[in-house]
């Protein structure tokens, strides 16, 4: 099967992303002290990583049911087109929240306009207008998502901690040990 490499190391990749997001919010501090976004945030990143992961995987179980390459890659890009208008619609509902900031509402809109295009392609893929049905089509889904998970992983370790919510840590002094 063209690209089996590339798609189990996008499954790998995507949920060592989860892991290690779930052991980074684990050793954040007290869970009650996140703010709401944080925790939206946290769901993103288990949410996007576990649908690539899924994505990643469909076309092994299209391929090993026999379905011929041009209608897999279809079928594959069927599945990416309505788990990205999920993950748009999320989008969407996000930037929408009062909460976030401007710099976040900018990139929100990049990340918006970005899962519209990948949307597009799929479905052109689907309809075999320009990509004829191709694996092309369909990983550039995938690659979004794992650049989406990617970057709220990357969120989740620069923004966890006492620090980085803007109150201070304990000094070390008063830090208990356990016996």
């Amino acid at each position: 099967m063209i690209g089996s490499e590339v798609l189990l190391t996008s499954a790998e990749i995507s949920l060592a992303l989860c892991g290690f997001g779930s052991v980074v919010a684990a050793f954040s501090g007290d869970r009650k002290q996140w703010e709401a976004m944080e925790v939206v945030r946290f769901r993103a990143l288990i949410v996007i990583t576990l649908t690539a992961a899924l994505v990643a995987l469909i076309p092994f179980l299209l391929f090993y049911a026999g379905i011929e390459a041009a209608e897999m890659w279809a079928l594959a890009s069927t599945v990416v087109a309505v788990l990205s208008s999920g993950l748009l619609i999320g989008m969407l509902v996000y930037a929408r929240v009062p909460m976030v900031t401007h710099g976040s509402r900018i990139w929100s809109f990049i990340a918006i306009s970005i899962a519209s295009l990948v949307v597009l392609v799929n479905v052109l893929n689907v309809l075999s207008i320009g990509f004829r049905s191709s694996f092309t089509g369909y990983f550039s889904g995938l690659l979004f998502m794992l650049i989406l998970a990617g970057l709220y992983f990357i969120r989740l370790i620069i923004l966890s901690g006492p620090q980085a919510r803007g109150r201070q840590a304990p000094p070390a002094s008063d830090r208990k040990l356990p016996p």
